[in-house]
């Protein structure tokens, strides 16, 4: 896929590969929803971190 191009990690790349084993464009949501979850997890590190 493309997608493991861009996220060369092996647990995004089963998580596309689980996506596009559906056939129905699902990869991509799948991408998208990693990278909100990503970025969740990212604002809770800084806003903990600026918390300390």
């Amino acid at each position: 896929a493309l997608s493991d191009k861009c996220y060369p990690d092996s647990e995004v790349s089963s998580v596309v590969a689980l996506g596009s084993s559906d056939g129905n464009g699902t990869a991509s949501d799948l991408t998208q929803k990693y990278q909100v979850l990503f970025l969740d997890f990212t604002i809770a590190i800084s806003l903990k971190s600026s918390l300390i």
